[in-house]
């Protein structure tokens, strides 16, 4: 167990302490920086959960470090939990019981509210207000590569270190230089100020089958039965330039959009059937109804059901769109629709933190429950009560055709089938509202200023923008800094994003209506099962038969159990 820790605690603050909780440990959580290096190396213990396989430019971030504060701090990077969140979270929560502490450490909201407990002065993590706005400088040596690429301190003529004066803190300036969602996640904790700072970030988008939408589809079979090779447009000309340009990500990406635009001009002159890219929810999924229940209007996923059906083109295991994150799923169609979720207003009474087992909801829940049992509509839980099933999977065997996931995941959504391309999710209403995901940074009470300071230097590296860029792409994430998406080194990920692994996820990404829309839900002890238990609310229904309602009511008494005041 950690030493008590008494800093500016008033007498009568302890007594109340020690009378609702005796041995409880208290914990400073707004600490000062120090504005000079130590004189001999301290370590910094940062936790990750990144495989050996994605941590190349993590690596080259701690070489700068290491160069740049020789003698003064070294980043110990050794990995306590694994390669998964669940497993350092694990490790964490272990190892804080225990004292054993890192520095900083990576991780989602989820798991930094647990570690901040439920009483400000109990936080094992710090509040980061103070050293973001620390206006006081630090003397440091100035680094670069040399030819060989290595990090090497920066030499003057005479050859002595260069150094410069940096600020502690952010200027207002490079404050705004962050993309604002990914700040002000920071700031969504049960208690006010920044508690954790973005690493690097992702969000949902639509992967579809281009293939299928431009007429290359089963339900076209019946118009390609001729073969006439006097007609230059003739489906089977362009079948044969299509698949002659190789694989799609190869580096023919747009002529091979091209031959499958010829394609849909050829399908569309013979009576064959192409679709358009939905934007809204209802137009993907929802049948428009008259009065008496009859459809006047399908939905895109009822058209490309019916169109099969109609050309003898088997159905079984056929659901046009697929979901990845029943959770996610749920919890964005609560945010466009204006549903109550979970709120940080009252942290006083944990009832008051949860928010959705209302009637709205239920109706929510009927339509999805609808969409799945009519085939429109797939989901991890739909298919697969464990949840261990991912519809990228069905995606990819062409049993769906719009794949909504993770842009972190986009790798899994391609394949060597057929062309994919990529769209903003379909949303509900007049409100477009897109989940902001990815790891975060939290800062750990040490018990040692220096150790803090080391800390925070290292995550100032992290966030730069050329080092974040790396980190970032190496990830399949965006960068944390909107200086780093205008970067020349940015621009060029993007045109080998496009070319290597078929879609154009950081253009999609950073259009106005994603970027400017995305949403993070509060976070509290407890907030992690409210997320867990959405996902379950399909699982529940499909396969364990419940209503919406008793389905709400499970989940709420489930999360009620979890969470703190």
């Amino acid at each position: 167990m950690k030493k008590l820790k008494l800093l500016t605690v008033s007498f009568a603050s302890i007594l109340g302490i020690t009378a609702c909780g005796g041995g409880d440990i208290i914990h400073v959580v707004d600490q000062e920086l120090v504005n000079e290096l130590p004189s001999s190396p301290v370590t910094i213990k940062f936790w990750h959960c990144l495989g050996q396989e994605k941590t190349k430019n993590l690596n080259k971030v701690i070489e700068a470090f290491n160069v740049k504060y020789a003698g003064h701090f070294v980043l110990d990077a050794s990995v306590p939990g694994g390669s998964t969140y669940d497993g350092l979270h694990s490790a964490v929560k272990t190892r804080v019981a225990s004292g054993n502490v890192p520095a900083l450490t990576m991780g989602y909201p989820d798991s930094f509210s647990e570690y901040m407990g439920v009483r400000l002065e109990g936080s094992d993590i710090l509040r980061l207000t103070n050293f973001i706005n620390d206006a006081r400088t630090i003397n440091v040596n100035v680094i670069e590569q040399d030819a060989s690429g290595n990090w090497v301190v920066k030499k003057d003529s005479s050859g002595n270190p260069v150094k410069e004066d940096m600020r502690l803190g952010y200027t207002q300036a490079e404050l705004n230089d962050f993309v604002a969602p990914y700040l002000k996640e920071g700031e969504g904790y049960q208690f006010t100020g920044y508690w954790s700072l973005p690493m690097y970030k992702s969000t949902e988008v639509m992967f579809y089958n281009y293939d299928y939408f431009m007429g290359d589809n089963p339900v076209n079979d019946d118009i390609f039965d001729e073969e006439s090779d006097t007609d230059p447009n003739n489906y089977w000309g362009i079948k044969k330039a299509k698949t002659a340009l190789g694989k799609y990500y190869g580096q023919k990406h747009d002529a091979y959009v091209a031959k499958l635009a010829e394609l849909k001009e050829y399908v569309e002159a013979h009576g064959g059937v192409t679709y358009e890219v939905p934007t809204k929810w209802d137009e993907m999924l929802i049948d428009q109804k008259d009065a008496q229940g009859n459809i006047t209007k399908k939905s895109l996923a009822k058209q490309m059901i019916d169109d099969r059906a109609a050309h003898g083109v088997d159905n079984t295991n056929f659901a046009p769109v697929g979901y990845d994150s029943d959770a996610n799923m749920v919890i964005s169609q609560m945010m466009q629709r204006g549903i109550p979720y979970t709120s940080n207003d009252n942290i006083e009474s944990k009832a008051d933190h949860l928010l959705f087992n209302n009637t709205k909801a239920e109706a929510l829940l009927n339509e999805i429950y609808g969409c799945i049992t009519s085939s429109y509509l797939c989901t991890k839980y739909s298919i697969d009560q464990t949840g261990s099933s991912y519809t990228n999977d069905k995606f990819s065997r062409g049993e769906c055709v719009m794949s909504i996931g993770s842009t972190g995941g986009s790798d899994y959504q391609v394949n060597d089938n057929f062309a994919v391309e990529v769209a903003p999710v379909p949303y509900s209403g007049s409100t477009p509202k897109y989940v902001q995901q990815g790891p975060s940074i939290c800062f750990f009470d040490n018990e040692n200023p220096k150790i803090t300071t080391g800390a925070w230097l290292f995550y100032k590296m992290l966030a730069d923008p050329d080092m974040n860029t790396a980190l970032a792409t190496e990830n399949s994430y965006d960068p944390v800094r909107i200086s780093s998406v205008e970067s020349d080194s940015y621009k060029e990920f993007i045109s080998l994003k496009k070319e290597a692994l078929l879609n154009y996820v950081p253009t999609i990404t950073h259009l106005p209506q994603i970027a400017n829309n995305q949403f993070t839900t509060p976070v509290f002890v407890g907030s992690s099962t409210c997320r867990t238990q959405m996902a379950e609310l399909i699982l529940r229904m499909v396969h364990n038969h419940h209503d919406a309602k008793t389905a709400l009511q499970n989940a709420f008494d489930a999360a009620m159990n979890a969470t703190k005041k």
